[in-house]
């Protein structure tokens, strides 16, 4: 668990670059997924469905590891059951579908994104929003107790909007 917990702080402290390989963020996710194992044991079920071959895809930095902090915070700590957890990642296209499920309590069915008080979901999607434009998007999808989901969509091998080119 400490080599968890290194590992998952020195990533969050590394400013070098915006992007990193997908790869590192599965790294990070199992690292956090040890830690919280740690505590939850059984009450945490994680399953992951990566269907692209190609890990070396460049994606924003920790914009996978909050979502499953989220499933943790609002669901694993308010369920007496089992939760599951599933990370899928497949490409479509030119598209990069990063899904998070789980089967907590999900969103209220006024829940609005940019409403929300919480601030992982929203600076998830500002930081789409800077790196991709509109090429990138987020979507939630709850059925509370069953299915709750959270997917992002972002492109792959396109020019990212920056500063330079507002």
């Amino acid at each position: 668990m400490v080599t968890s917990l290194a590992f998952l702080f020195r990533k969050k402290i590394d400013t070098a670059s915006e992007f990193s390989p997908l790869e590192t963020e599965l790294e990070i996710v199992e690292a956090y997924i040890h830690i919280q194992k740690v505590r939850f044991a059984t009450r945490i079920e994680y399953i992951e469905v990566i269907l692209i071959n190609d890990r070396t895809i460049q994606i924003p930095k920790l914009i996978i590891q909050p979502l499953i902090e989220n499933i943790f915070k609002h669901a694993v700590n308010k369920m007496k059951t089992t939760c599951q957890i599933v990370l899928k990642i497949e490409k479509k296209e030119n598209q990069l579908l990063i899904s998070i499920s789980d089967n907590g309590p999900g969103f209220s069915d006024d829940f609005v994104l940019t409403n929300s008080q919480g601030i992982g979901l929203k600076n998830i999607q500002k930081r789409l929003s800077l790196y991709y434009g509109n090429q990138a998007s987020l979507a939630i999808q709850s059925v509370p107790f069953k299915k709750n989901t959270i997917q992002m969509n972002l492109p792959i091998e396109t020019t990212r909007v920056t500063q330079n080119n507002l």
